[in-house]
Formats: structure tokens, C-alpha cells, sequence
């Protein structure tokens, strides 16, 4: 249903108008997962007589030419309450062996190009055991919370990318409206790209495929234009697409079935996305052994008999702030419901090690002491960020002692052929596969005292090195990086003065910085001098 409204908001919605030549998906707040070798969907809207050319993944160090991409015109309703669509349909098919990574999308087009930050995440495989980060209710924009909220954001980017958890989950109450259009954008911008300038970080900056759900002040909330609480649907889901995307979305994870629901606006008719869910169970995405729901609100109800139905074994939730340290929550008669909680005012997180194999999972986080509650004496999967977490509220983050942190000895940039990352756990519990990335020089084969390499690769300008390690709790971990060799000189052609741009041979040697060494192996490897790559001084002896 169509509502008449005031000629001010009317103004104000045609700035909201999706711009045409816009990626719909992926895009802000839902990320998509793909495995190097295999191929992802894009939903792109484009301008009268605008042709889709190519696409290109843009990785923090390295970038993907994409050779084969399927492009089909149509018209696609994406949204069924804004009546949104989408008129061109792309599949991606993404090169075997690409790094794993999160990386920009970009579509170049007849018009130019079409961005959509750190929307596709790729992966090596579908892990059996993977790690949940859930957040939510930031309220960011709220008077008064203008520079702790960002602060928070930034502690919480920087913890996760530790954790190195494969999902992180933000359920609602994410950005306050702004009746200036400007000022709102600058809102959302700094939500999801973070500010530089102040040193403050949003969600694009997690490491992990992201994914945000509408909550109950997630619309046109307050101002002389603001939308009442209830009614307006088509509006207020028009915002939500306008400025993060998709309200409904459902994927696969190897076994596991993730579905994300927008229930948070008041009197709201969400029972449409509980029909598509079940077909989409029923046909899409038949078994599975691990099912996920998130939403704002946990209801009774139709949730209720949908997570009942359909046998779901965990439920995220966020909207009210202050239960996150009783959980689990019944529902379904199930203990699988937790609540994260809230950014602003309790600076916490919720962290899920799931295993697919079993279809069983394990929360981290400090115990339900309450002895009322059904979950007492389990873990409230609940974990604040600060060791001194009575200073949470202090606006001076020089002030904050952090439970988590990853400091390396040298500026981790790719200027030295050796360093050490430094990795302090705090928490009472072990952090399985924490991540530590080492920015290396190319022309090296490098070995990590300790720890598993989960990937090394050369980017554009720099060597990159990916290491796990199990950090048992309350631990101090330091893992060192250096040279295990560099790579020989191929042969020359001297009478002409030419030299190879690229050499793939690796010369073994025996000599070890370390105990334990893993070696590494180096291909595709530019000359920068006759001789030796980088450092004379440094090679086989």
C-alpha cells in the first residue's frame, strides 16, 4: 500500500532515489562468499543504454582481472515492500587460486565504474569449523555518543581482526537518521568506511564478510520529516535499500544455512521473508546440518514456529542492550538464543566457534552467574573489550586496556624482510586460528617460527604472509617472520643486457632463523638487481 505524504518528504525521498548505475549486490550491508574457482552473482542497476564491460576484484595488496563474466538484461524486483528492482544480472566467475581475501567490487562499465567497497569475500574452502563475531546496536549518530561510538567501532575492528572470525554480524539500531541528506551520508560513511582522518575504522574494515540487519531506529526516525514509528513500510524499506542494501538475505556456508530477517521496525509485516525462508530451505538450500537465524527482535510467534519447523540450532539477536550476560535464551523450548550486547552502551561482543561436521557449536565468553536464569552456569558467549572495561565510556582511548592485542616490532608495511608480531590474550579462553598478517618483501622465501601458514602470496607490491596460531588463554604468543633464503639468479642474456623479469626457480638451503621453520615457496618473483633481488647481503651461504 501507497502512502500520501508531505511535499517535504517528498523532496526528501527523491535524494534517497537509488543513483542509477549502482551495484545493489553486493553491497554495505551484506557481503558476498565465494570460493576461489567458483562464481558469485552481482544485481546491478544500470543507466538507459549503459553496457557492463568487466569486473575487477581490488584486494588490500592485490588485484583480480576478472576474464569471464555473464552479463543479462531483465528486470528483477529485489525488494518486494520499496518495489525496488534491478535490471541487469552478472555472474562472476572468480580464477582458481585467487588469495583469499575481502575485496572491492568493481564493474566497469560504457559510463564508467561502479564500486561497491570490500563486498566479496574470498575464500580457499568451506572450513568445518568457523568462528562468529556478533555485534549490535551501535546507535551511531546519537547525540552525545559522536566520538565514543566511532572509538568503539575501531576497538572492535581491530579485536575481530585478531580473532579472525569468518563472519562478523552487526543485528540492528545502526545509524540514526539525519534530516540533512549530507550530514546523513556522512553518518553512513563513517559507519561503513570508517574515518581515516580521525583514525576510526567501520564495518568495511573487518577482515571478515560482514553483514548488517535493520533494527527498530534503522528508518526515517525523528526530525519535521521523520516517519512515524509505525506505517510508511515502503518508505522506510526504500531508505534501508538506499543506504545498506538488502532488509532479507539467506546463504550457504558449506553445511551451515544463515538466514538474516528484518523484524525491527514496529507493527512491520516481516511474515513474507518467513515464506521465503522456508521454500528456500525446503528448495535451495535442502539439508544442512548447522542452521542460523539473526534478527533484531527475538519473537514468539511465527519465529517461534519457524525455528521449531525447520530444527535451527542458534539464534542472534540484539535490540535489548542489557540481557547479553544471561544468556542463552529459550526459544522453541531450545536454549540457542543470545543477545549481543549493545555497542554503546556495554562495548561487547559475542563470539561461536560452530563445527559443521557435528552441527554443534561453542560459545566464548564469560559465564551466566544468575542463578534465575535458564542459562546459568553457561557461557554468556559475551566478552568485553576492555580489560579495564570501567573506562569503557572514557572518550580517550590512550586510556583503554585492551584483552586482545597484536603489536609487531617493526611498522608491518613491507619495508623489512623480518619481523616479529606479538600476540597478548587476556580473555580465559583459547582463541583457536587467531590471524596474524605479515606485509613482507617480495623476491624472499620467508619462515615463521611458529604457527600454521594459512596462505602467502605476492600481491601487487609486497609479499604477503597469512599465520594462525591457537592462543591459549591468558597468554602472551610472540610468532617471528624472516628470510629463509632468497631466490637464485636465472640465467642472462648478458650480450644482449637482458634479464628475466620473473623467476619461478627456489634454491633450498639449510640455514634457519629458527627451531622450527615452515618454508614458504615463491614464484613470480620480480629481479630489482643483477645479482640479488633486494639485499645483497642477505642469501644462501
Amino acid at each position: 500500500m501507497k502512502h500520501l505524504i508531505s511535499p517535504i518528504l517528498i523532496v526528501f525521498l527523491i535524494g534517497l532515489a537509488a543513483a542509477a548505475g549502482k551495484i545493489v549486490y553486493p553491497w554495505n550491508a551484506v557481503t558476498s562468499i565465494v570460493k576461489a574457482g567458483e562464481r558469485f552473482e552481482v544485481w546491478f542497476d544500470a543507466e538507459p543504454g549503459q553496457v557492463v564491460q568487466s569486473v575487477v576484484l581490488r584486494g588490500p595488496y592485490n588485484t583480480v582481472q576478472i576474464s569471464s563474466i555473464i552479463a543479462q538484461t531483465g528486470s528483477w524486483t529485489y525488494d518486494p515492500v520499496s518495489e525496488n528492482t534491478y535490471n541487469t544480472h552478472i555472474t562472476v566467475a572468480v580464477p582458481p587460486g585467487t588469495p583469499a581475501d575481502r575485496y572491492d567490487l568493481i564493474v566497469n562499465t560504457s559510463h564508467g565504474q561502479a564500486l561497491s567497497n570490500r563486498a566479496v569475500q574470498v575464500i580457499k574452502e568451506y572450513k568445518t569449523t568457523y568462528k562468529i563475531f556478533h555485534i549490535s546496536d551501535s546507535h551511531l549518530g546519537q547525540r552525545g555518543t559522536e566520538v565514543l561510538v566511532p572509538n568503539k567501532h575501531t576497538a572492535l575492528v581491530k579485536t575481530a581482526n585478531i580473532i579472525n572470525p569468518d563472519f562478523v554480524f552487526n543485528t540492528g539500531d545502526v545509524v540514526y537518521y539525519h534530516s540533512n541528506p549530507r550530514r546523513l551520508q556522512e553518518r553512513m560513511d563513517l559507519f561503513y568506511k570508517g574515518d581515516e582522518s580521525q583514525g576510526w575504522k567501520g564495518m568495511h574494515d573487518f577482515n571478515a564478510a560482514t553483514f548488517v540487519l535493520a533494527g527498530n531506529h534503522d528508518f526515517q526516525e525523528g526530525g519535521s520529516d521523520g516517519l512515524p514509528r509505525e506505517g510508511y513500510y515502503d518508505l522506510k524499506s526504500n531508505y534501508w535499500n538506499t543506504y545498506h542494501g538488502l532488509q532479507y538475505h539467506a546463504f550457504t556456508y558449506g553445511d551451515s544455512r544463515f538466514i538474516l530477517f528484518n523484524n525491527g521496525w514496529v507493527g512491520y509485516d516481516w511474515s513474507w521473508q518467513i515464506q521465503r525462508a522456508g521454500a528456500w530451505l525446503k528448495e535451495q538450500a535442502s539439508g544442512g546440518r548447522f542452521k542460523i537465524l539473526l534478527a533484531h527482535l527475538k519473537q514468539g510467534g511465527p519465529m517461534e514456529t519457524f525455528v521449531g519447523d525447520h530444527n535451527f540450532d542458534l539464534g542472534l539477536f540484539g535490540h535489548n542492550h542489557h540481557l547479553g550476560d544471561r544468556n542463552p535464551y529459550k526459544i522453541a523450548d531450545n536454549l540457542m538464543a543470545y543477545y549481543a550486547r549493545s555497542v554503546r552502551d556495554h562495548f561487547e561482543f559475542c563470539l561461536f566457534v560452530v563445527d559443521q561436521a557435528t552441527g554443534t557449536y561453542t560459545p566464548l565468553g564469560y559465564m551466566n552467574n544468575n542463578s534465575e536464569t535458564d542459562g546459568y552456569g553457561r557461557s554468556t558467549a559475551s566478552n568485553r573489550v576492555l580489560e579495564n572495561d570501567n573506562e569503557k565510556n572514557n572518550e580517550d582511548r590512550s586510556v583503554w586496556v585492551y584483552n586482545l592485542t597484536l603489536d609487531y616490532a617493526h611498522n608491518n608495511d613491507g619495508a623489512v624482510s623480518e619481523n616479529t608480531a606479538t600476540l597478548v590474550n587476556k580473555f580465559d579462553f583459547s582463541i583457536p586460528a587467531a590471524r596474524v598478517r605479515f606485509v613482507m618483501p617480495k623476491g624472499y622465501v620467508y619462515t615463521v617460527s611458529q604457527g600454521t601458514v594459512y596462505q602467502a602470496f605476492d600481491g601487487d607490491a609486497f609479499h604477503i604472509v597469512d599465520v594462525d596460531m591457537d592462543l591459549d588463554a591468558n597468554s602472551t604468543t610472540a610468532v617471528q617472520i624472516a628470510v629463509k633464503h632468497s631466490a637464485p639468479v636465472a640465467a642472462m642474456d648478458f650480450a644482449q643486457n637482458r634479464y628475466p623479469a620473473w623467476r619461478t626457480e627456489i634454491r633450498h638451503c639449510n640455514d634457519s632463523p629458527f627451531e622450527a621453520n615452515r618454508m614458504i615457496k615463491v614464484t613470480n618473483i620480480p629481479f630489482r638487481s643483477r645479482l640479488n633481488p633486494i639485499n645483497p647481503a642477505i642469501s644462501c651461504r
